[in-house]
């Protein structure tokens, strides 16, 4: 009986040693694991930022009182006819022309040249020479689209 309560009590202290021992390594395993999922979240986060101000119209990211960032964001892009076509348009009159975009008037038809993301909807706004922070947030450079057409092979 002497013999039994002798080895409960060296395997105790042997217990005991190896939880002390243990225990920090233990401990350590759990939160480099906790910590590796906090900065996997914290990527995914940034890389969904990052994708968000990609993706958003040129010059339209700002941080309202340093708190956040807000943008515009877009659903397609391209670029436009900046002057006329002087190569195709010299004998041309009439609808069947190029269409730009003269930036120093009204425009309510251009030509899209190259195109990415879905075609263009009633609805959706358009935003055209984006130069300063505020121009898109306050309204001044984009419209509202009303109509859309798109002319035969046009627009190769």
């Amino acid at each position: 009986m002497i013999e039994l309560i002798v080895v409960m009590v060296i395997t105790v202290i042997m217990s005991v040693s190896l939880v002390v021992f243990f225990r920090p390594a233990i401990d350590g395993y759990f939160l480099s694991q906790t910590r590796d999922d906090l900065m996997q979240a914290a990527d995914n986060a940034i890389m969904h930022m990052a994708n968000d101000v990609r993706a958003a119209v040129p010059n339209s990211v700002r941080t309202p009182n340093n708190q956040c960032f807000e943008l515009v964001p877009t659903v397609a892009g391209g670029r436009y006819r900046a002057g006329p076509d002087t190569v195709n348009d010299a004998a041309c009159t009439g609808a069947g022309c190029s269409a730009w975009v003269d930036t120093s008037a009204a425009t309510t038809t251009f030509d899209v040249l190259q195109h990415s993301g879905r075609d263009a909807q009633v609805g959706d706004w358009v935003v055209i020479n984006n130069q300063n922070a505020n121009d898109v947030h306050a309204g001044s450079n984009r419209s509202q689209i009303t109509a859309v057409s798109t002319p035969a092979a046009a627009l190769g």
